[in-house]
């Protein structure tokens, strides 16, 4: 049993170094990368607000509000998004007996994750500094919160992991939601304004519940609209699915076809 939870560490740890010279190349320069994404959206967001002149939908900081959910979604939607493809790109080390596919999916979540949460500490950090603002009023709140974006994403591209290798052009059907996600995800307007009608449709999303528990987190008055069950539960039953999904078809997961 030892030697076996040992065996599995070492693997996982190997594939997650493999991750991250694969993705950022052997230079510490390669990690600047990770920072541009992020970046775009922010001089985009705040060009357009200064042609607009628009005020911030809640709080005096337009740009604090829109950051912190920027970061949130971005981070669980990459991990999604990354760990989808993790079984076609690693299929070579798939023949080696130690490496199985809950490894290679493992350690890209992880990569993703890590590289994700440095991101995010580094721009809170950077506003501070730039600004003097600090983005965390509720420590007790917001740090719960984004463990749970963090397990949505983990729990999310597991799932999909899964369906890549087994639905064809199923992350087709991934890269054609993602933005509409993002859209229903409150990023760029306050959820509990919007009409009835739409509300109603966007509770639905889960990006949404992990948003709205992050920021409110940031500030004190903040009304979500969330539910911390819903997240939890839709989390909790797509890692279900997706361990299910592996321990079922697991011929058809080391297929190169």
């Amino acid at each position: 049993m030892v030697n076996a939870l040992s065996t599995c560490l070492r693997t996982i740890g190997a594939l997650c170094r493999r991750e991250m010279l694969t993705r950022f190349g052997k230079y510490r320069f390669g990690y600047i990368w990770a920072f541009i994404e992020p970046v775009l959206y922010i001089v985009a967001f705040a060009g357009v607000r200064s042609f607009v002149g628009s005020s911030s939908p809640f709080g005096e900081n337009a740009l604090l509000f829109f950051l912190i959910a920027l970061l949130t979604f971005r981070t669980s939607m990459s991990i999604v998004r990354r760990t989808g493809g993790a079984i076609d790109a690693n299929m070579p080390l798939l023949a080696l007996p130690p490496v199985k596919t809950f490894d290679v999916v493992l350690a890209r979540i992880v990569v993703e994750a890590v590289t994700w949460s440095v991101v995010s500490v580094a721009f809170v950090l950077g506003l501070w500094t730039v600004s003097g603002l600090w983005a965390i009023a509720r420590p007790d709140v917001l740090l719960p919160g984004y463990l749970a974006a963090l397990y949505l994403g983990a729990s999310l591209g597991f799932l999909v992991a899964m369906l890549t290798k087994l639905v064809p052009f199923f992350d087709r059907f991934m890269a054609l939601i993602s933005l509409p996600l993002m859209v229903m995800s409150g990023i760029f307007y306050l959820p509990i304004a919007m009409p009835p009608q739409f509300l109603a449709v966007i509770w639905f999303n889960p990006f949404l519940h992990a948003v709205e528990w992050v920021r409110s987190g940031v500030f004190y008055t903040y009304e979500p609209v969330l539910s911390r069950g819903y997240l939890l539960w839709f989390a909790t039953c797509c890692l279900f699915l997706g361990l299910l999904l592996n321990k079922l078809y697991q011929r058809r997961l080391y297929s190169t076809a």
